[in-house]
Parts: structure tokens; C-alpha cells; sequence
């Protein structure tokens, strides 16, 4: 019997990456943002969603060390980490992609120090390196946030 899993899709400049759906609360269209000051180079601000003040980090910084270049398709992805939302820039959200566990290769079977990536995707004649959610925000940059 075959587990299936569910991913989202999506581009940034270094590739197709993927992550699993069950932690992303929605995709929005690019806003302003507040701007932060001190904030790590890959955060590029603060946004007000729906009430909610919202981090809002470019995941080609932070995975590649390259800013995202704004276009049409640029989207954030609202995905929850350690019970808190975070905004993730990324060049284009692709589609929800449903897969067999066996498609799926973990990537310690490949790389050695992988710390964002949890494994690949091989879909059709396409790869998506899967985006470990836990690893893109460390405790030393982002504190949860506590009554004031």
C-alpha cells in the first residue's frame, strides 16, 4: 500500500522546491511591507494580514543568498512554524501536487549537510527539493512573540 503525500510547489531562482501542504494557511499577493530595522538581511519586513502582524522573509535570501526580483507571479506563502505564521517571498507558487511515498527520496541519501532540505521529489521528469519549514526560522532571529 502506498502512502501519498501532498505538496505545494513553488519556484525561486536556485530551482522547484516544495513543501508539505498541511502548513501552509494561504498564498497572498505581494504588499508593502513596514520595514525592520536591524532585522537579518533576508527579512524584509512586516505586513498587517487579515489583523495579524505577519514577518515576511525572502526565501531566495535565505536559501541562496539572492534577493527575489519582484515580478507578476512573485508570491508570499503564509505557512505556520512552531504554532506561529510566518510570510515566505518566493518567485511562483506552482500547484498542489500529490505523490506516492516512493517518489519521495530523503536527502541525507544524498548530501551530507542538507539543513533546509528534507528530500526530493521525483515527479514525472521533474525534481523538487523539499523545503524543511522547521529550519528556515532559528530562535537567535525571530522571538515569539508575548504580551506586552
Amino acid at each position: 500500500m502506498d502512502t501519498k503525500k501532498v505538496f505545494l510547489t513553488f519556484k525561486l531562482q536556485s530551482g522547484s522546491y516544495a513543501i508539505d501542504v498541511d502548513n501552509v494557511i494561504s498564498i497572498e499577493r505581494v504588499t508593502e511591507f513596514t520595514k525592520v530595522p536591524h532585522a537579518p538581511y533576508y527579512v524584509e519586513g512586516i505586513i498587517n494580514l487579515r489583523g495579524n502582524i505577519l514577518p515576511i522573509i525572502d526565501l531566495n535570501c535565505k536559501i541562496s543568498n539572492c534577493k527575489t526580483k519582484y515580478q507578476h507571479d512573485t508570491r508570499i506563502l503564509v505557512i505556520e512554524i512552531k504554532d506561529e505564521n510566518f510570510g515566505f517571498i518566493v518567485d511562483k507558487a506552482e500547484q498542489v501536487l500529490e505523490v506516492d511515498q516512493q517518489d519521495v527520496q530523503a536527502s541525507d541519501q544524498l548530501f551530507d549537510d542538507q539543513k533546509n532540505i528534507r528530500g526530493i521529489i521525483k515527479q514525472d521528469n521533474q525534481l523538487f527539493q523539499i523545503l524543511d519549514e522547521k529550519t528556515l526560522i532559528d530562535d537567535n532571529t525571530y522571538k515569539k512573540s508575548e504580551e506586552v
